[in-house]
């Protein structure tokens, strides 16, 4: 997964979308899961099965930078 703040944002809700179409957690589609600065704090919540939660942490921290 793509790091550097915002960019490593926006890949969640491709991965929220391939959830709904398979219809089971993100953590069980891949067998591999990493990624650099942003992303790889994602890849980890990912891995622990609780990405939704730090994504809007994430995401509530990046936004707050710019403005």
């Amino acid at each position: 997964m793509d790091g550097g703040g915002i960019r490593g944002l926006i890949q969640m809700p491709l991965l929220w979308e391939i959830e709904k179409k398979t219809q089971q957690p993100i953590r069980d589609c891949f067998d591999w899961i990493g990624g650099t600065s942003t992303g790889g704090i994602l890849a980890l919540a990912i891995a622990k099965g609780q990405y939704l939660c730090t994504y809007e942490i994430l995401m509530s921290h990046i936004v707050s930078w710019f403005i």
